[in-house]
């Protein structure tokens, strides 16, 4: 539980900042695959879908822990809507699902302070 709990520190600390609407505006396997190849570094698409100095990693949401394997998921905003995009395995199945802009970032955060007030309770 402690590592999930770390993970997800920085799955909170990017809320807000994955406003990417060019990129929220793509269809799924392209969100996928220009997100993928910049947090690689090998391909430089996000740069002309993103604000400049963007941080790739701010997208990927997907605590890294053992369970999760190559499970990879992303999230990315606009004013509208967000778009969790995430495959199981590798990008050759990729799912997206939409939700309500900042309806994630609500979610993660009540999570993080269960899990939180979980372990303190067992310490």
């Amino acid at each position: 539980m402690r590592d999930v709990l770390f993970s997800m520190q920085y799955i909170i600390g990017d809320s807000g900042k994955r406003t990417a609407p060019l990129l929220a505006h793509c269809d799924k396997n392209e969100i996928f695959r220009v997100i993928q190849e910049s947090l690689s570094e090998s391909g430089n698409d996000l740069a002309k879908l993103t604000p400049t100095d963007f941080m790739p990693a701010c997208f990927d949401v997907c605590p890294h822990v053992d369970i999760f394997g190559a499970w990879q998921v992303y999230l990315v905003d606009s004013q509208d809507l967000s778009k969790l995009v995430y495959s199981p395995d590798s990008g050759n199945n990729v799912k997206i699902v939409e939700l309500a802009t900042g309806e994630f970032d609500a979610i993660a955060s009540s999570i993080y302070t269960e899990l939180d007030n979980l372990l303190d309770a067992f310490q």
